[in-house]
């Protein structure tokens, strides 16, 4: 009796193997976008860390109190500190937006993934569905053929018998 042989097997094995890399490339690529995001969480927890810090040296500044005496130096200094912490909350903003950026870039690199992914999903779908298509009509045929000789032994089993009588 025949097997079943399909001829796109090789086919439908290199769609198989590029859709598990397709998997595997979308599970770096969210991986990537959870290390950029969990940057993100780094950048802002640092811009609010400045902001707090700048909010309570003009809070100091302004108060006064008994520093009110204080001498042109310290009062210098303080400045200076003010707008030292001032160019390092752009800095912190700036680098805060360029993550940004980078968590845009690794979503459309997880949506690009997502897509690759159900593009060979699709075809290894399509293979498999004319694999079993081909199977069930090689199964009909084996079974019509075992029939027709079923039929035809039957057929010279009677005539055999009709000679002998």
């Amino acid at each position: 009796m025949a097997t079943f042989r399909y001829r796109l097997e090789r086919l439908l094995e290199q769609k198989i193997a590029a859709k598990d890399e397709a998997q595997q490339a979308l599970a770096d690529r969210q991986k990537d976008l959870k290390a950029e995001r969990d940057a993100l969480e780094t950048c802002a927890e640092e811009r609010e860390r400045i902001r707090t810090k700048l909010a309570d040296l003009r809070r100091s500044m302004l108060a006064g109190g008994a520093e009110q005496r204080a001498s042109g130096a310290l009062i210098g200094m303080r400045r200076e500190f003010a707008m030292r912490l001032q160019q390092e909350l752009r800095e912190a903003q700036d680098a805060y937006h360029a993550q940004e950026l980078r968590i845009r870039e690794a979503e459309d690199a997880v949506d690009a993934a997502r897509k690759l992914l159900a593009e060979c999903s699709r075809e290894v779908d399509t293979l498999e569905k004319h694999r079993e298509r081909l199977r069930a009509q090689f199964a009909k045929e084996v079974e019509r053929k075992e029939s027709l000789e079923q039929e035809e032994m039957g057929n010279v089993m009677f005539l055999r018998r009709r000679q002998g009588s």
